[in-house]
């Protein structure tokens, strides 16, 4: 991410999510470029959006062969999600316990309201990356687009 309006927009979205989300799955992936899965990365194949097919497709060279990939359930399995959150930190125990508490935070928040944690951890999880995310933006000087 390059700039504080992707972030802080899916961290809207996130917000307001009532559960599992595959619109704020794809918008995460677009967001983080997250990378081509291991079993395509010894083939000469490339991950491209389609927009008319709401969707991503691997594209093989020189033929018309198209397969579709859908990203991880990043809001539906805290698995996809803390996996998310692995490959985005940088800069070592810091900014992991920048996310460690606003997971925290979250997790409390979905308990004073009466929610069931296994309902919403995933979403906190994401929550709580954004918000590294922005927070690391906003470290660097990155201007809102």
């Amino acid at each position: 991410m390059t700039n504080l309006a992707t972030p802080q927009s899916l961290l809207s979205r996130v917000l307001e999510a009532k559960g599992p989300d595959r619109e704020i799955d794809l918008a995460l992936f677009r967001a983080m470029q997250e990378p081509v899965p291991v079993a395509f990365v010894t083939h000469k194949v490339t991950l491209e959006w389609d927009e008319a097919k709401a969707g991503y497709f691997y594209l093989v060279p020189n033929t018309d062969l198209q397969v579709r990939y859908d990203p991880p359930a990043y809001t539906a399995s805290i698995d996809a999600a803390l996996a998310l959150v692995e490959r985005r930190i940088e800069g070592g125990t810091e900014r992991y316990d920048l996310i460690s508490r606003a997971l925290v935070t979250a997790t409390h928040r979905v308990l004073e309201r009466g929610g069931k944690i296994s309902d919403h951890l995933p979403l906190a999880t994401i929550a709580a990356l954004l918000r590294a995310e922005i927070a690391k933006l906003e470290a660097t000087g990155s201007a809102a687009e």
